[in-house]
C-alpha cells in the first residue's frame, strides 16, 4: 500500500445495496443489511465480514430472525455484533420487533430478549459502553412519531434498562452519536418540525443526561458526520444548514472538558456535502464521497487535522466511482470504502486509501 494512494480491495461477495450497516470489529468490516433489490426482496438480509490484511471476505450465516432489515444499528461488544431495531420484511414496511446478536467465532445469530421497554424504531443510534449498548431516538417504526426515550441493553444478563428521560434531547432520528470512554454524546438530526443544534451526553454509570450548548454549535442539520477524537467530537457536513434541504459545508468541534464549541476552518475544506462517510484516523478525521449542492456526486474528500486547524484533499488519482450512502470504515492503517450509490444503481466494489 503506497502512502497517499488508493488501492483496490475484493468486491463484496453478495449483492450491491445502500444503507446497509457498517461496523469494525479492531480486525474486520462487517456489513449488514440495507437496500437492494436482494433478489425479489427490497431489502437485504445478509452480511459479510471483511479481513483487510487478507484482503478476503467471509459470508455470515442469513439472520434466521427477518428475511431483510434496513434503518437497523450495530455495535460490536468486543465478541458479539449486537443489531436492534429499523424496519424488516421484503417490503421494508414492517417494524423490526426483535433484535439478534451475531456471534463471528460461531457464525450464528441468537435473538435479543424481546423484553426491551422501547418501542420499535428506526433511524436510530446505538452506542456500546465496554458493558451494555445504548439505544436513544430514531422514528416509531409504527406511527412515524419522533422518539426521545432510549434503554441500555445487557448482553450478559440479556436484560434491558430504559434511560432517564430527564434533561434527555428533544425527539429526533437521524442523530450522530459518539462514545467518549464514559459517556455518549447526541448532536443534531431530524426532529420532524424543526432542525436541532442541540444535544445532551448521557452518563450510564449516573443514568444522567447534561445538554450540550447551543452557543457556538454549527446549524442543526442530518446525515452529518461526527468522529469522537480522543478528547473532541468533531461534526462536518449534513443537510438542512438553512432549516430546508441545503448541504452543508462546515462543522464544529465539540470539546466535553470546556463544554464549549470550536469552529473549524473553512480554509481548503470539501465542497458542502451529505450522504458521505467519516472516519477518524488517530490524529486526522478523513471525509470522503456523498452528494453536493446540485445533487451530483462529490469528486474530491478532505483530510482534516484538528491539532492545526488544517485541511488537505484526499488523492483522487486512483479513486473508486464516485458515490453517496456508502459504509467507510478505518483500520488502522487505512481507510476502506465499499457499496453505496453510485448513479442510477447500488454498486458493489470496494477500495482502501492510505493517507
Amino acid at each position: 500500500m503506497r502512502v497517499g494512494a488508493w488501492s483496490p480491495a475484493t468486491a463484496l461477495p453478495f449483492e450491491a445495496r445502500i444503507n446497509a450497516v457498517t461496523l469494525w470489529t479492531g480486525s474486520e468490516m462487517v456489513v449488514w443489511g440495507g437496500v437492494g433489490p436482494c433478489g425479489r426482496s427490497a431489502t437485504c438480509g445478509d452480511g459479510g465480514r471483511y479481513d483487510p490484511k487478507g484482503d478476503s471476505w467471509q459470508l455470515m450465516l442469513p439472520d434466521p430472525v427477518v428475511v431483510g432489515r434496513f434503518g437497523h444499528s450495530l455495535v460490536w461488544s468486543g465478541t458479539d455484533v449486537l443489531m436492534w431495531g429499523g424496519l424488516c420484511g421484503d417490503t421494508g414496511t414492517e417494524p423490526c420487533t426483535a433484535g439478534a446478536k451475531y456471534s463471528p467465532a460461531g457464525d450464528r445469530w441468537i435473538t435479543l430478549s424481546e423484553s426491551s421497554p422501547l418501542a420499535p424504531r428506526t433511524f436510530h443510534t446505538a452506542s456500546w459502553t465496554g458493558e451494555e449498548m445504548v439505544v436513544w431516538g430514531g422514528r416509531d417504526a409504527t406511527n412515524g412519531a419522533m422518539l426521545a426515550d432510549g434503554a441500555r441493553y445487557d448482553p450478559i444478563n440479556e436484560t434491558w434498562t430504559p434511560t432517564s428521560p430527564i434533561a434527555a434531547p428533544y425527539a429526533r432520528r437521524y442523530q450522530s452519536a459518539v462514545w467518549t470512554g464514559t459517556e455518549m454524546i447526541i448532536w443534531g438530526g431530524d426532529g420532524g418540525d424543526r432542525l436541532p443544534n442541540d444535544g445532551g451526553r448521557y452518563d450510564p454509570a449516573r443514568d444522567r443526561w447534561t445538554p450540550l450548548p447551543v452557543a457556538g454549535a454549527p446549524a442543526g442539520r442530518f446525515h452529518h458526520t461526527a468522529v469522537w477524537s480522543g478528547s473532541e467530537m468533531i461534526i462536518w457536513g449534513g443537510q438542512g444548514c438553512d432549516g430546508g434541504v441545503q448541504v452543508c459545508g462546515d462543522g464544529a468541534r465539540y470539546v466535553p472538558a470546556t463544554d464549549a464549541w470550536i469552529p473549524i476552518s473553512p480554509r481548503g475544506a470539501p465542497t458542502a456535502r451529505s450522504g458521505h462517510t467519516a472516519v477518524w484516523t488517530g490524529t486526522q478525521m478523513i471525509v470522503w464521497g456523498g452528494s453536493g449542492a446540485s445533487g451530483g456526486l462529490c469528486e474530491v474528500g478532505g483530510i482534516y487535522d484538528p491539532a492545526t486547524d488544517s485541511w488537505r484533499p484526499v488523492t483522487s488519482q486512483g479513486q473508486p466511482a464516485l458515490r453517496g450512502d456508502h459504509g467507510a470504515v478505518w483500520t488502522g492503517t487505512r481507510m476502506v470504502i465499499w457499496g453505496g450509490f453510485a448513479g442510477e444503481f447500488p454498486v458493489a466494489d470496494m477500495a482502501g486509501y492510505t493517507p
